[in-house]
């Protein structure tokens, strides 16, 4: 009697293995779709992104411009340049540049000062400031950064 070898459920042999060239082609087409239609807009910053990063750059230049006045026992002043969209300290450190689309401006008796002029708050050697409210914004949506007079905490609130 011949012993017939039997094959385990669910094997391929021969030419039945693996995929065909068709079967490949099909799938990285697919992965090519998906890829042209996804990576535009991973690559595409927003408006209400850049001014959020805006703002942390804002927010992070008052921290230092304070820090850096406490620990230099010298008043420190943080000036924002609409014009040029660099944010600095007097001393002559450039902390960075805001996008060109977005506006910066003084908040006086809860309306935005036109913007122009260079927006500037002053720290001093025991923590406080000169304190005010900054305005950043772009198309329909702002951020506030207050800057306390008394003690020098920043806080930030998003409006419309």
């Amino acid at each position: 009697m011949a012993k017939t070898r039997m094959l385990p459920t669910g094997s391929r042999t021969g030419a039945t293995a693996g995929f065909t060239l068709l079967e490949l082609i099909v799938v990285l087409t697919i992965i090519a779709l998906a890829l042209a239609l996804v990576a535009p807009n991973m690559l595409t910053v927003t408006d209400a992104q850049a001014l959020k990063a805006d703002t942390r750059l804002t927010v992070g230049g008052l921290n230092y411009a304070r820090a850096r006045s406490i620990s230099l026992n010298t008043p420190v002043v943080l000036v924002i340049d609409p014009l040029s969209h660099r944010v600095t300290t007097d001393d002559g450190g450039r902390l960075g540049t805001l996008s060109e689309a977005t506006n910066v401006g003084y908040l006086v008796d809860q309306q935005v000062s036109p913007q122009g002029g260079q927006v500037t708050i002053g720290f001093f050697p025991d923590g406080s400031s000169s304190g005010g409210d900054i305005v950043l914004y772009r198309g329909g949506t702002q951020y506030r950064v207050n800057v306390n007079w008394l003690t020098g905490a920043v806080t930030t609130s998003e409006g419309r």
